[in-house]
């Protein structure tokens, strides 16, 4: 940051999470992914003492006895999930940018759609209290819809998987789905996953299922870039019924669920309806999509600023 006070400039973008820098540039902004815990708990006394005398030494050298969040002209959050936890645990105010999503060239012609239910995320091995995009919970709840599974119905689950520990689950995963028709795509390239979502009719999203919303929100999904991606290609999303998905999709041409039973019936529901409203939901999807575009985060990136700006 002292490169940053030095040179002089303008405009400094905090993105990283749970970074407590200083802005010190002309013009300062925190694009808040999630807000983390600032008060830190210890077990030991002394590391207690010690870490409060760093953060006040912080303070008082470069915040000038403020606090981070208040050396920001603007704090930006990522969805209005992520803006009601800025205010209940930063004790500040923010506007909601919504995170630019690359929405492909999709097709009008939704013929292609195949009987394919699709998961994009992360394999990794579940954690307590951290996020995991719960791919067990999906195959659980596939594996009680044998009526799909005569009619020539695939569960697809594609995602990075890019150390042992996430070895591990992928390999517990297709143990888990042994005899069912569920097929699994780690590391899959971007043109055949965009591909996959084309595909695909439905779309389930897991992750903060099983997790204490209440104590541990950033173990839910703050927004969900893969439901976007998915809705543009014309995949109807059945997702939680918490946080970003939510928001992103309920009333959109998508369906939110509290249960794994709640997922089936919902999912059986939207699969039962007659083609033309089945096309007029997948519609809706596109342009529920198309809110989240690259040029719709550049225009409201430039009115913040701009606003931000007028009020300085």
């Amino acid at each position: 940051m002292n490169l940053v006070r030095q040179e002089g400039v303008d405009y400094y973008f905090e993105c990283s999470y749970k970074s407590e820098t200083f802005g010190v540039a002309s013009k300062n902004y925190y694009i808040c992914h999630f807000p983390h815990q600032v008060k830190k708990e210890f077990n030991s006394p002394v590391r207690r003492v010690y870490f409060n005398s760093i953060q006040l030494l912080r303070k008082l050298l470069l915040g000038r006895g403020k606090r981070f969040q208040d050396t920001y002209d603007a704090i930006l959050a990522n969805s209005q999930f992520t803006q009601g936890h800025i205010g209940q645990r930063w004790g500040v105010s923010s506007s909601v940018l919504y995170p630019p999503c690359s929405l492909g060239d999709t097709q009008e012609n939704l013929s292609n759609k195949e009987k394919k239910i699709v998961s994009v995320g992360r394999f990794e091995q579940p954690m307590p209290n951290i996020p995991h995009k719960g791919q067990h919970y999906l195959i659980e709840a596939f594996k009680e819809l044998e009526g799909l599974h005569r009619e020539g119905w695939e569960l697809h689950l594609a995602g990075s998987c890019r150390s042992a520990g996430a070895e591990a689950y992928l390999s517990d995963l297709r143990a888990l789905a042994e005899g069912l028709p569920v097929y699994f795509h780690p590391n899959m390239e971007i043109e055949n996953l965009e591909g996959l979502l084309e595909r695909s009719t439905l779309y389930w999203h897991a992750q903060g299922y099983g997790q204490d919303l209440e104590r541990f929100p950033e173990t839910h999904e703050h927004f969900g870039i893969t439901t976007v991606e998915a809705m543009a290609a014309g995949s109807i999303p059945i997702v939680i019924n918490s946080a970003g998905p939510k928001e992103v999709a309920e009333g959109q041409g998508g369906e939110t669920w509290d249960s794994l039973e709640e997922l089936r019936q919902k999912s059986l529901k939207v699969l039962e309806l007659p083609s033309e409203e089945l096309a007029n939901r997948q519609q809706a999807c596109r342009e529920r999509a198309s809110f989240f575009s690259e040029e719709r985060f550049t225009e409201r990136l430039g009115s913040l600023l701009r606003e931000s700006s007028a009020k300085s």
